[in-house]
């Protein structure tokens, strides 16, 4: 097993493949339906090259199942649960993350592409002047889980809400920051943060 992890992680070709498939908590990881049906999707067309942008929860002691086919250029995980850098105690809050908060909110419970785009048209002047990996974990951050918790969950309990948040918002944020690699066409397996993602 340990000659297909190196075999998985030696593909960083910086060309643009034709096709980059972007699955969470499947392929090449897990063994099963969609993870089958990946592997015949690449290795059934050799004349096509693929990038695979794999979503996982967290960094651990993934192995893969299935061996990596030639036409798979570039592979990537991006770690959904261990975003956020070291935290920033004192950082000035502007007073437009109300504005931010309003968009995570709508995005959040209902979801959208014109939802997440206002996400990320609100995030800019922030990101502008702090990575997000760093305002995930900063006072700016805070404000926005209490400007959140009072427009969806008032009466709810706060502790919870906010853990909820920070597995939420963490991988929504992990999403937004992801480099996409460079492809034709981006083909997504689910709904999820790998929708999410190719939104």
């Amino acid at each position: 097993m340990a000659d297909m992890s190196a075999d998985w992680l030696a593909a960083q070709s910086t060309e643009a493949a034709d096709v980059c498939i972007l699955v969470e908590g499947a392929y090449p990881y897990v063994p099963g339906g969609v993870s089958s049906w990946i592997d015949w999707l690449i290795t059934t067309q050799p004349g096509t090259s693929f990038s695979v942008l794999s979503l996982l929860p967290r960094a651990g002691t993934h192995r893969p199942r299935f061996r990596r086919p030639d036409n798979v250029i570039a592979f990537h995980n991006v770690y959904l649960q261990d975003f956020g850098s070291r935290p920033i105690k004192r950082l000035h809050v502007p007073a437009s993350t109300d504005a931010l908060a309003e968009a995570m909110s709508e995005l959040t419970t209902h979801g959208g592409v014109q939802s997440l785009a206002e996400v990320q048209r609100r995030l800019s002047p922030f990101t502008q002047r702090l990575p997000l990996p760093a305002l995930f974990n900063s006072p700016v951050a805070w404000r926005l889980v209490e400007d959140m918790y009072a427009i969806e969950m008032p009466s709810a309990s706060f502790l919870h809400y906010f853990w909820g948040w920070r597995a939420i918002v963490g991988g929504l944020f992990a999403t937004l920051d992801c480099p996409l690699p460079p492809a034709r066409i981006y083909h997504t397996i689910s709904t999820g943060y790998a929708g999410l993602l190719a939104a």
